[in-house]
């Protein structure tokens, strides 16, 4: 079995934050026409989201828009493509994109004991990474 011609796969990511969807789509070398690309997914969190069926064309292009990632979280998205070439050879790579689909907040409560001199704050955030530092001016 001659395997003159390497086989290739490229990818690329584009997520849309407010739509929490991505387009992802590549080039492929030496695979045929009609195979298909699995995308694997993976969130900052270690999520994973596996997407098949992907369909090589003629040229060896291959793209799929509006993929619904709603289930992921906000950071680095990376997508891993792999398939294989005409002689049964893993081809794969990978492209990394910033999601931030969810807007950032921040409550605060102050309860001031004043027998005592003191006050007590609390408060809760959201899209805020732990460990982070909120800084209170009063």
């Amino acid at each position: 079995n001659m395997d003159a011609t390497d086989g290739a796969l490229t990818v690329a990511l584009t997520i849309n934050d407010n739509a929490e969807t991505a387009s992802i789509s590549g080039t492929t070398t030496d695979v045929a026409p009609g195979s298909t690309v699995t995308l694997t997914l993976t969130d900052s969190a270690g999520t994973v989201q596996v997407v098949t069926g992907v369909t090589v064309n003629a040229d060896g292009s291959y793209s799929i828009d509006g993929v619904d990632i709603s289930g992921l979280v906000d950071g680095d998205i990376t997508v891993n493509a792999s398939a294989e070439d005409r002689n049964g050879n893993s081809v794969t790579d990978n492209d990394t994109d910033n999601m931030d689909a969810t807007g950032g907040a921040l409550t605060v409560a102050l309860t001031v004991d004043d027998n005592a001199e003191t006050a007590s704050i609390s408060g809760t955030t959201t899209d805020v990474a732990p460990g982070s530092t909120v800084t209170l001016t009063l």
